[in-house]
Order: structure tokens, then C-alpha cells, then sequence
């Protein structure tokens, strides 16, 4: 692997642990939370708490992290893991975002007495 491929992957992983973390840390918490608040939740934030998300997303990055160093030629390597690296980026950002999303919500219509 050279270095510019094992740079981009060891960020994918990074996102990826990241992502991990807040599945098994920030969502529990936010879930009850919300459970609370006995409002509407967005469908983002269901689908960022959702547990085909949480857990999948993180495998399916993983997986194509190594189908794409195990099956790609050279050329198309360094391609793919950065594309990959771009996707587990944007998912971690997206479950951060969505698992606030209530909150920045209802931020917005707090008002002064």
C-alpha cells in the first residue's frame, strides 16, 4: 500500500471509530432524551439512530475499504479509498448533524417570557 492510500484509509478508519463511538456513547443518551421530549423526530435522526445505520454504515466502509485494496488494480486504488474516505466522512458528519437535528430545533423557538 503506498503512502498516499494508507493516509486516506487510516482517516476512513479514524471516521469510522469515530462513528462507532457515537453509536455506542452519544445515542443511547440522546435517544432517551428524546423519548422525553415526546415530540416528532425527524426522519434524519431516526435514520442516524437507527441500528442498521449506526453499526451498517460502519461495516459497509470497512468492507469496501478492503474489497477495494484486495480487488482494485493500482491505478484505481487510490481513487477508491479516497472516495471511500469522502463517504466516511460525510457519514460521521451526518450522524453527528442528525443526532442533534431535535435539539437545533428546538433551539429555534425558544423565546424570551
Amino acid at each position: 500500500m503506498r503512502f498516499w492510500e494508507g493516509f486516506a484509509a487510516g482517516i476512513a478508519a479514524t471516521a469510522v471509530a469515530i462513528q462507532l463511538a457515537v453509536a455506542a456513547v452519544l445515542v443511547p443518551g440522546l435517544r432517551r432524551s428524546y423519548e422525553e421530549l415526546a415530540g416528532p423526530i425527524p426522519i434524519a435522526t431516526r435514520l442516524a439512530m437507527s441500528v442498521a445505520w449506526m453499526w451498517g454504515a460502519p461495516i459497509a466502509i470497512i468492507l469496501a475499504l478492503v474489497l477495494f485494496h484486495r480487488l482494485a488494480s493500482d491505478r484505481a486504488r487510490l481513487g477508491l479509498t479516497v472516495a471511500v474516505t469522502a463517504v466516511a466522512l460525510t457519514a460521521t458528519a451526518f450522524s453527528f448533524w442528525a443526532s442533534y437535528l431535535p435539539i437545533f430545533e428546538l433551539s429555534g423557538r425558544i423565546e424570551a417570557e
